[in-house]
């Protein structure tokens, strides 16, 4: 395929860039709030599987799988934005808390950063497999209401 090179290098950049930013999380206090741990997680295990699914649609070349972890990144926004209100909400509360909501902003942006490197991912081997872009704009969720 004509695209092959630029799409393998595009891959190992992503890639780069995914392991940046869990190298960034690892440095999150471990003593999270109850109230923040839901959502964070649900993004977490989230952005968790589609990495998994990435990597096996990249092995099975599966176009259909690299289609799915493309609309699930509408999925991967909304649960940003509920886990970014639920930090604000945690910081309204007492601004004592400062400190660690900066850091649950930070790794939730994170996570959310890392959702978008595995659906470029998705997107490249969606290119490797039928020679063609995906068409239309990527799937996003819904913008955070003040």
């Amino acid at each position: 395929m004509s695209g092959t090179g630029h799409t393998v290098k595009s891959y190992e950049e992503e890639m780069q860039s995914l392991n940046d930013n869990l190298v960034m999380m690892g440095r999150l206090p471990v003593d999270l709030p109850d109230e923040l741990i839901g959502s964070l997680r649900r993004l977490g295990d989230l952005v968790q599987k589609q990495l998994k699914d990435a990597l096996d649609a990249y092995l099975n070349k599966s176009k259909d799988k690299a289609i799915e972890i493309w609309k699930k990144d509408e999925q991967v926004d909304d649960l940003t934005n509920l886990a970014m209100n639920e930090v604000a909400t945690y910081l309204q509360k007492d601004k004592k808390n400062l400190e660690m909501a900066t850091h649950l902003l930070f790794v939730t942006k994170n996570i959310e950063r890392a959702g978008d490197h595995i659906t470029n991912i998705a997107e490249s081997l969606y290119y490797l497999i039928e020679g063609e872009y995906l068409e239309g704009a990527r799937p996003k969720g819904k913008p955070i209401e003040s």
